[in-house]
């Protein structure tokens, strides 16, 4: 299979996604695909790797010692783990997209605070402790969002602040 054959597959798997209403059946067709890609050698390298937790815990270790972060090394890596495996949970093992060390380090930089706008657009600064993320992380994928659910998104923004206030902090 050539790449001209593999983006016209691509397409007519989009073309069916309009017409395809159960997401599992639209997730069955799209890990045949992806397996029958990844098994073919010659197109290999031009798909993305797929996720590891270790070879994330590797990258966080690397940058922790550069990022000015308010927790711990152990807290961090459990509030990462946390996320990924309620990620899992929502879209499948291995699903969530591979991050580059400065995203990484921009996450544990962010971590002791987080930002809420208010009515009147002001912004509110709360402080956040460790224990503060598993139910802000649980509300997060309670919520409809159109994107992908990633930790870098959760880590952005108001998305923080505003789950934060909802569970009752703030």
């Amino acid at each position: 299979m050539n790449n001209n054959e593999i983006q016209t597959q691509f397409t007519k798997i989009k073309s069916l996604l309009a017409e395809i209403e159960n997401s599992q059946e639209i997730q069955k067709h799209l890990d045949i695909l992806y397996k029958y890609i990844f098994s073919n050698l010659s197109i290999k390298s031009m798909l993305p790797a797929p996720f590891d937790f270790n070879y994330l815990v590797g990258q966080i270790r690397k940058c922790y010692n550069s990022a000015d972060c308010a927790f711990t090394l152990e807290e961090v890596i459990s509030i990462f783990d946390y996320f990924i495996k309620q990620h899992e949970t929502k879209f499948g093992i291995g699903k969530h997209p591979r991050m580059k060390n400065q995203t990484i380090k921009n996450i544990l930089q962010a971590f002791g605070t987080c930002t809420q706008t208010d009515g009147c657009e002001r912004e509110i600064e709360h402080t956040l402790e460790p224990d503060d993320y598993y139910p802000i992380i649980d509300k997060f994928f309670e919520l409809k969002i159109d994107g992908n659910y990633a930790i870098a998104l959760f880590m952005s923004g108001d998305f923080r602040g505003n789950l934060f206030f909802k569970i009752g902090g703030g």
